[in-house]
């Protein structure tokens, strides 16, 4: 590569295999016995449309022993534009669950990959939520600081919910009744987002005028 030396082009090669290396570990934790749908964006803070397009998170539900897992994948690739091993973050989850079906809610560590930790607290207020409707039932916050411990490229975070039975979850997550909303920070530096699953009818999308920000499907 021109400009560039040959310790320099190693090194990038290195950090291409590593991250190929990490997603793959991502992609096969969370596809056994997992229903998985794709974060749609719905307000934007000042990051452009070509900064968007370089995000990609999932939300993965799994049926466990006492109940559900919920985690969070942000997959977005380093070294795509602006991206890197440290941003875009995941900073706060916001819950809507009306008929309160997700039960005990609290962070898992052991489920997680990478430097995560979140803390529970009931209430909250998704940035641009009220453009779609959503009542913020809890949210979970990355510990201070929040764009270090939150999820970035690479990175999992899981959130178990004991009791809460898997095909009545699964069933209000694929009608809207259960949403799950995401902030991102650090877009291409200082910018940020919000996110939502499962993704919003094409019409409140077109009434919202977001439609030419929907990230591009990987």
């Amino acid at each position: 590569m021109p400009g560039e030396t040959p310790n320099q082009i190693t090194l990038m090669k290195l950090t291409h295999i590593c991250c190929i290396t990490v997603l793959a570990t991502i992609a096969t934790t969370i596809s056994a016995n997992a229903q998985s749908w794709d974060f749609t964006v719905f307000e934007s803070a000042g990051a452009d449309t070509s900064d968007l397009d370089e995000i990609s998170l999932s939300a993965h539900l799994f049926n466990t022993v006492d109940g559900v897992e919920i985690r969070i994948a942000n997959t977005s690739v380093p070294g795509d534009d602006w991206v890197t091993n440290d941003m875009p973050t995941i900073t706060s989850l916001f819950f809507e669950d009306g008929d309160s079906l997700l039960i005990a809610p609290s962070f898992n560590a052991a489920g997680s990959i990478g430097g995560v930790s979140y803390d529970y607290s009931p209430g909250g207020s998704l940035p641009g939520g009220d453009r779609i409707a959503f009542d913020t039932v809890f949210t979970f916050k990355a510990k201070p600081s929040p764009v270090n411990n939150g999820i970035d490229p690479n990175e999992v975070g899981s959130f178990t919910f004991t009791g809460s039975d898997y095909g009545t979850v699964l069933a209000a997550i694929n009608n809207g009744e259960i949403r799950v909303g995401a902030h991102v920070q650090q877009i291409n530096g200082s910018d940020s987002a919000s996110y939502v699953v499962p993704e919003p009818g094409t019409g409140v999308l077109a009434l919202l005028g977001v439609a030419a920000l929907l990230r591009r499907k990987r």
